[in-house]
């Protein structure tokens, strides 16, 4: 993503946020990254968030792609969804439930050790809006349907309840992609969609002249 973002700064005519260490990428300041991670280790498709303040603030933009995100399946699926900023919207919460973890949670009942009537429990991070969607009665009755249970821990506690804080895994992620610079990935095989899929989520949301 480290070019696309090269792209996209460049659209806004503006400075990403600087860092010290004029090594790093500073394109990594308008991604966020979501992975749904199961208690034994089996990972959902991964989802890349991209900001882009030229959105309305309630719509979300979804784009299919393959092998885009460190640690997916050779021929596995990954999501980009261009929202406004880097804190998700309500829509984007509605779509993770209906796309990703409802249906993670019915793959998971399909090993022997499971079944299909084996409750999922699902930690919530905590943002005010991903709050606000478990609490609307259409949300709550898909989850009773796919026998989820939604909980949050209490506030600053996920360094010792949840796995992956617990085991570093964002850490290091983030690490890494700091680390990446444009040369890294400008031959690989996968720029070429992801430069058409920046193309068409601009010709949605700006002008031809700005588009120019």
């Amino acid at each position: 993503l480290t070019k696309i973002m090269k792209m996209e700064s460049t659209r806004k005519n503006k400075r990403v946020v600087t860092s010290k260490d004029t090594t790093q990428n500073q394109n990594a300041y308008y991604i966020k990254y979501y992975r749904l991670i199961s208690a034994d280790g089996v990972a959902g498709p991964p989802v890349c968030v991209l900001a882009d303040e030229y959105m309305p603030p309630d719509d979300i933009d979804v784009y299919e792609q393959r092998t885009l995100a460190a640690g997916a399946a050779q021929h596995g699926t990954a999501y980009v969804v261009f929202i406004q900023s880097r804190v998700p919207n309500k829509e984007f919460y509605k779509w993770v439930n209906k796309t990703v973890l409802i249906p993670c949670a019915a793959n998971q009942r399909n090993v022997p050790e499971a079944g299909e009537k084996t409750t999922a429990f699902f930690t919530l991070d905590g943002e005010n809006n991903q709050i606000g969607v478990m609490e609307e009665l259409p949300e709550i009755k898909s989850l009773e349907e796919a026998n989820i249970i939604v909980a949050k821990p209490p506030a600053s506690t996920t360094h010792t309840t949840q796995p992956c804080d617990v085991g570093n895994c964002f850490q290091g992620s983030k690490q890494a992609l700091t680390l990446v610079k444009d040369d890294d990935v400008s031959q690989d095989k996968n720029i070429g969609r992801l430069e058409t899929m920046l193309k068409s989520h601009i010709a949605k949301y700006t002008s031809t002249a700005a588009q120019r």
